[in-house]
């Protein structure tokens, strides 16, 4: 098993990649992300496979990275594990001296990423896609029932023996409808 690299092998001289692509197979070490103020770790390095390569002025990022969570289910609260496949593609283009973020963003789209001094830095749009990954509310599975909201136990395994007659107060003159007709 290959050891888990850092930022500092995450950082490419634009001359090198001028040159011809570069194919990435790396072992990204976790503690290159923080995720714990999501509630969600990582089980594990994330596999990162992807390829650098030059078009025009622009440097070019595609591949794919799969990402080893560890998540709790929003309805259930028990803990799941996932391997999320999450694609990667970026651009990267040299920042033009004098000239602001929002001028160049203006120029060339939402899209792209600049780099200084003739190093590009591929760890901010891991990290980028990595977060966007991260599901609001988390399920186990979509099907999944939650817990009861009056004892507490699971709806997935065993049910409960619990009555749900709640009725919304405002909606209390429909019942008597019902018996009406």
């Amino acid at each position: 098993m290959s050891e888990c690299v850092g930022e500092k092998e995450l950082l490419f001289k634009v001359a090198d990649l001028l040159t011809g692509k570069v194919e990435l197979d790396l072992l990204l070490c976790r503690t290159l992300f923080d995720v714990a103020e999501t509630g969600i770790s990582l089980r594990g390095d994330v596999r990162l496979t992807a390829e650098l390569k030059p078009r025009r002025e622009d440097i070019i990022l595609t591949g794919s990275m799969t990402v080893p969570f560890e998540m709790v289910c929003s309805r259930c609260l028990k803990s799941y594990k996932v391997d999320s496949l999450i694609e990667l593609d970026g651009t990267f283009r040299a920042k033009v001296e004098g000239e602001g973020v929002e001028e160049m963003l203006d120029e060339s789209g939402p899209d792209i990423s600049f780099y200084e001094s003739g190093k590009v830095d591929i760890l901010p749009i891991i990290r980028d896609n990595i977060y966007l990954s991260i599901p609001m509310k988390p399920l186990c599975s979509e099907d999944c029932q939650g817990v009861c909201p009056r004892c507490g136990a699971d709806r997935n395994g065993m049910g409960c023996s619990c009555v749900s007659e709640d009725i919304d107060p405002r909606l209390e003159v429909l019942k008597s409808l019902r018996g009406n007709s």
